[in-house]
């Protein structure tokens, strides 16, 4: 699944028709502003039963639907597209898009808890969103841009994907939306429970950020707690660098992805780390 600027691309599988928005002509040349934000359906295709398929895609809608409605972010106001497993909303001119992060993926999470107590365990809804902002072009078929592409390299990055192994829902933002928004702490927002991760997608490669769902603290035989949040648990995950040979980086989007996680001091010790990145010295 993904987003780029021919509908005939092996990433874009047909979908419904996208949703108009009230007030913009059908091919307009200008550049528009927007937050958008995108999701879709964890191992959509390990049941091939129709009505499970149909289910789940409902399911996803009806919760999305709901947690953009407590937040004043109607249907008729974005403009919509469905992607078969999944579909991404572009929010009104104006529209922060530091509510697609907080509250909207709070309220997702609470909606995917309520609905999977009514499905079968063996077809739970788990759903991935990724989050960005950025200028798109409306031309008679849809809306085209960089940044829209960006959104489902993100979406579909091989690293956001292994490390989502279990829960409702995981989150990744762009680097932009992180520091611009995540990093402050606005709301319910907790930076401390954003990983970053280098993202290698076809050509991009960047900077994310992402929110797992937190698991439940393990306990010692004496009953002591483990480890009980997700930043806890970061600091003893290896480092996420995507499906592509390390040498495929820059040294410098390396650095910057060390230094602004918590293995930066951890990787100056490592005798390998250092021969591999000379610059770890200084």
């Amino acid at each position: 699944m993904g987003a780029i600027e021919s509908r005939s691309d092996e990433d874009l599988p047909g979908g419904e028709p996208a949703v108009s928005i009230p007030g913009f002509a059908q091919d307009s040349r200008e550049a528009q502003h927007r937050a958008m934000v995108a999701f879709d359906i964890v191992e959509f295709a390990r049941n091939q039963d129709p009505d499970v398929l149909q289910q789940m895609r409902e399911a996803m809608y009806r919760i999305v639907q709901h947690a953009t409605a407590a937040v004043h972010l109607s249907r008729v106001e974005c403009h919509q597209e469905d992607r078969g497993d999944g579909f991404f909303l572009l929010a009104p001119i104006g529209f922060g898009v530091h509510t697609l992060v907080d509250p909207l993926m709070s309220l997702v999470r609470t909606g995917l808890r309520k609905v999977n107590k009514t499905l079968h365990p063996d077809n739970q809804l788990r759903l991935r969103m990724a989050v960005h902002e950025g200028y798109v072009y409306r031309d008679q078929e849809g809306f085209v841009g960089k940044d829209l592409n960006h959104l489902f390299r993100l979406l579909n990055a091989p690293a956001f994907r292994a490390s989502f192994e279990s829960g409702e829902l995981a989150l990744i933002v762009s680097d932009d939306v992180y520091q611009d928004v995540v990093k402050w702490g606005p709301g319910l927002v907790e930076p401390a429970e954003f990983q970053q991760v280098v993202v290698t997608n076809k050509e991009t490669r960047c900077l994310a950020w992402v929110n797992l769902p937190s698991q439940p603290a393990a306990r010692s035989a004496s009953g002591q707690v483990a480890g009980s949040s997700v930043g806890d648990a970061a600091s003893d995950q290896p480092l996420q660098f995507g499906s592509e040979p390390h040498g495929n980086f820059s040294v410098l989007v390396l650095l910057a992805a060390l230094r602004g996680s918590p293995h930066y001091q951890r990787a100056r010790r490592c005798p390998v780390m250092v021969e591999f990145l000379p610059e770890l010295r200084d």
